[in-house]
């Protein structure tokens, strides 16, 4: 396929309802898939990042993102470690920065909590029906690699420089959860993206000699 150099992605997102402790987290990624470069999370479903707990990987897992292209984490779990609740942007296995978002279970409009509604009392279709929905977005630049990030109509990352490489490749959505849990639910997908201009002829004159 094309070579990507940027794009725009939106999603609605119903994150919560389960634990009071939620777990895990998700991720939304572009990983790569071109000549140089076969991401088998596409072809097989792992793997995908692991976090660094104090000297030792946790391997594989699906809220940090891949570990080729652009991965966005939304980390709802501490796992230990360097490991933060929060939203994560890995480019090529490379964590290059977290924002914290501590709240658990917070208000639908509150941008320090990765869920969107607040966790009651009740059958699993009560906790559900009490959250709201958020709207994520990501713009990666196609010219100056350049990212901003919003959660909740805030803007939670600014301008970070990625110095992404264009690739081929697909779009990837990551989840899991265990013991402590929480619901994932997503509406509303745009994705706009923006391929690598290449120099076309359009004409061509033969020339005169003299």
């Amino acid at each position: 396929g094309f070579k990507v150099a940027g794009f725009k992605f939106g999603v609605d997102c119903r994150i919560g309802g389960g634990a009071a402790t939620p777990a895990d987290g998700f991720s939304i990624n572009f990983a790569r898939w071109d000549e140089n470069v076969k991401d088998t999370v596409i072809s097989t479903g792992t793997p995908y990042a692991g976090t660094n707990n104090d000297g030792h990987t946790e391997a594989d897992r699906h809220e940090e993102g891949t570990t080729t292209g652009l991965g966005i984490g939304f980390d709802s779990y501490f796992s230990g470690g360097q490991d933060m609740i929060g939203i994560s942007v890995r480019v090529d296995n490379q964590l290059i920065q977290q924002v914290a978002a501590p709240v658990l279970n917070g208000a639908v409009d509150n941008v320090n909590s990765l869920q969107t509604g607040p966790l009651i009392t009740g059958t699993a279709a009560e906790k559900i029906a009490a959250l709201g929905w958020a709207r994520f977005e990501v713009d990666l630049n196609p010219e100056t690699g350049l990212l901003n990030i919003w959660w909740k109509g805030t803007k939670v990352v600014t301008d970070l420089e990625t110095n992404f490489q264009p690739s081929a490749g697909r779009l990837v959505f990551g989840a899991r959860t265990g013991g402590q849990n929480q619901v994932h639910h997503f509406d509303n997908i745009e994705l706009e993206t923006f391929p690598v201009q290449q120099a076309t002829v359009t004409s061509a004159r033969p020339g005169h000699d003299g």
